[in-house]
C-alpha cells in the first residue's frame, strides 16, 4: 500500500529505517555546489512576479488579501521549485540551473545595474537583503531536507554522508553556522574585557538550546525514534553543538581584532586537521564501544573545533559587508569582486585538501570547512546580485520576500516546528514505504503548514 499508517515506532522499522538513513557515499563536488546555490535563483523571479502583478500597494484588494496572495506566490516561486528540483526532478538539475543561472546574467547584462544611476543608489542597512537571503535559503532547504530523506523520492546521494563525501544534507549544519556568524555584531570585538552584557545575552541564547537538545534527546528516547548515532554521537545533537559554539563565541571575540579573523580560522582549521591526524579521526571512525559519555559522543565533541572554525570564518565574512550608513550598490559590486577571489582561493585550497584528506562532515576535517566557506561565498555572490537586480527593477533599497521575513524574524521557532513535524509525519507513516506521489504531497503540505505557522506569527508581531 503506498500510505501505511505508523502508530508508534517498533524496533523492526526503526532498524530499517536507520539503515535507509545511514551508509550513503554523497555525490559530485559539482552537483553538491549547484544544489546548495540554486534556491539563489528563485528570489529575483518571485519578487519580480509579485512586484508586477501583486505591488502591495495595490487599492484594488484588500491588503489582507493581497498579502495572503503575496505569500502563495512566493511559496510556489520560491518552496515549491526547492521540493521539486531535491525529489522528482532531481535527475534534471544540471537543465534547471544552468537555464536559471544564464537567464541570471543576460537580466544583468541588459539591464541597467551597473549605470551611474543605479550604481549610486542607497543599499538597506542595517537589515541587509543578501545576509537575510542566505539565512532563510539556509533554513527552508534544511527544513525540506530533514523530511525528504526519510522518503524514497529523496536521491540518497543528497543524504547525509556516512563518513567521507559530498553530501547535500552535509552542508546544512556547516551553512546554518555560518548564517548565524554573519550577524555578529563588531562591537563585541577588540575590547580586551567580556562585556557581562554580552556574557548574560550568551546564557540567554545558549539555555534554550540546551534545553531544546534535552529534550530531543529525551523525547527520541521514550518514543524509540529512529537516529543516526554517527552523525554528532548518542547524546549530543545539533543543538548542544550550537549552543557549545554561542557560548563560546562571545568570550573569545573580545580578545580578537577584527583583521586577525582570517588568521584565527585559518589557525583553528589546521589546529583541527592536526588533531585529526594525531588518532582523533582513527578514534572517531572505529568501532569502540560506547560505553562512556566520550567515546559515546565522539563526533560530537571532536567536532566543536572545526565549527568554532567555521563561525569565525563567518564573522570574518560578515564584517566586509559595507555596512556604512549610505553605503550604495557601488560598494556591493566591490564586495562581489572581493568574494569573487577569495572563492577561488578557497576552490584551490578545498581541492589541495581534498587530494590530501578527503571532505567529512563526520569529522569537520579541513576540507569540510573549506568548502562550506567556498559555497557561503559563492550563495553570497549570486545573493549581492540578486539584491542589486532587484534595486534596480524596483527602485527600492529593500527587496525582500514575505516568506523569508518571517523566517528572519522566528528563525528558531522556524527550526524547531521544522523538527516536529518532521517528528510528527515519521510517527504518523512508514516513510520508507511511501510511493512518490504521496511523499511529494506530504513534503508540500509540511513546507506549506510550516512556512504559514511562520508567517502567521510574523504577521501577528510585526511593527510596520
Amino acid at each position: 500500500m503506498d500510505f501505511i499508517p505508523n502508530i508508534g515506532i517498533n524496533n523492526n522499522y526503526r532498524f530499517l529505517h536507520e539503515k535507509f538513513i545511514s551508509n550513503n557515499n554523497g555525490t559530485t563536488f559539482a552537483e553538491s555546489v549547484t544544489i546548495l546555490m540554486s534556491p539563489t535563483l528563485l528570489i529575483v523571479p518571485s519578487q519580480l512576479i509579485v512586484y508586477t502583478l501583486l505591488n502591495p500597494s495595490n487599492p484594488r484588494k484588500s491588503p489582507a488579501f493581497n498579502y495572503f496572495l503575496i505569500y502563495l506566490v512566493e511559496f510556489v516561486c520560491i518552496a515549491l521549485p526547492m521540493i521539486t528540483f531535491t525529489t522528482i526532478f532531481s535527475n534534471y538539475f544540471a537543465f534547471y540551473f544552468i537555464l536559471m543561472t544564464l537567464l541570471l546574467f543576460i537580466m544583468l547584462s541588459f539591464t541597467s545595474v551597473i549605470d551611474d544611476d543605479n550604481i549610486e543608489r542607497v543599499i538597506a542597512i542595517p537589515k541587509r537583503p543578501t545576509i537575510t537571503y542566505f539565512r532563510c535559503i539556509v533554513n527552508m532547504g534544511s527544513a525540506i531536507a530533514i523530511l525528504g530523506v526519510d522518503f524514497k523520492i529523496f536521491p540518497r546521494r543528497f543524504a547525509k554522508t556516512e563518513t567521507f563525501g559530498f553530501g547535500v544534507m552535509d552542508a546544512g549544519v556547516g551553512l546554518y553556522i555560518v548564517s548565524n556568524a554573519l550577524t555578529t555584531p563588531v562591537n563585541i570585538m577588540d575590547t580586551n574585557s567580556i562585556n557581562m552584557n554580552n556574557f548574560y545575552k550568551s546564557i540567554k541564547h545558549t539555555v534554550p538550546l540546551i534545553v531544546l537538545g534535552t529534550a530531543r534527546v529525551i523525547v527520541l528516547e521514550s518514543l524509540n525514534y529512529q537516529q543516526h548515532i554517527t552523525e554528532y554521537g548518542v547524546h549530543l545533537n545539533f543543538f548542544f553543538i550550537l549552543s557549545i559554539i554561542k557560548f563560546i563565541v562571545p568570550l573569545t571575540l573580545p580578545f580578537m581584532k577584527p583583521s586577525s579573523l582570517y588568521f584565527y580560522t585559518i589557525a583553528l582549521t589546521v589546529m583541527q586537521q592536526m588533531i585529526l591526524m594525531y588518532r582523533a579521526q582513527d578514534w572517531v571512525l572505529s568501532n569502540a564501544l560506547r560505553n562512556n559519555f566520550l567515546d559515546a559522543n565522539r563526533e560530537g565533541i571532536v567536532s566543536i573545533l572545526g565549527y568554532l572554525s567555521l563561525y569565525l570564518g563567518g564573522v570574518a565574512i560578515g564584517l566586509q559587508f559595507p555596512n556604512k550608513r549610505g553605503a550604495k550598490v557601488r560598494d556591493n559590486m566591490e564586495f562581489v569582486l572581493k568574494l569573487g577571489a577569495a572563492s577561488v582561493v578557497l576552490g584551490l585550497l578545498t581541492g589541495y585538501t581534498y587530494s590530501a584528506f578527503g571532505i567529512s562532515r563526520r569529522l569537520t576535517n579541513s576540507c569540510y570547512i573549506l568548502f562550506i566557506l567556498l559555497v557561503s561565498v559563492l550563495i553570497l555572490i549570486l545573493c549581492l546580485l540578486s539584491e542589486a537586480l532587484l534595486i534596480n527593477f524596483t527602485k527600492k533599497a529593500s527587496n525582500v520576500p514575505e516568506i523569508f521575513k518571517a523566517i528572519n524574524q522566528y528563525p528558531l521557532l522556524f527550526f524547531i516546528l521544522a523538527n516536529l513535524l518532521t517528528g510528527i509525519v515519521n510517527l504518523s507513516v512508514n516513510a520508507i514505504y511511501i510511493g512518490p506521489v504521496t511523499s511529494f504531497l506530504i513534503l508540500i503540505c509540511y513546507m506549506f503548514t510550516l512556512c504559514s505557522i511562520t508567517i502567521g506569527f510574523y504577521v501577528r508581531t510585526r511593527k510596520d
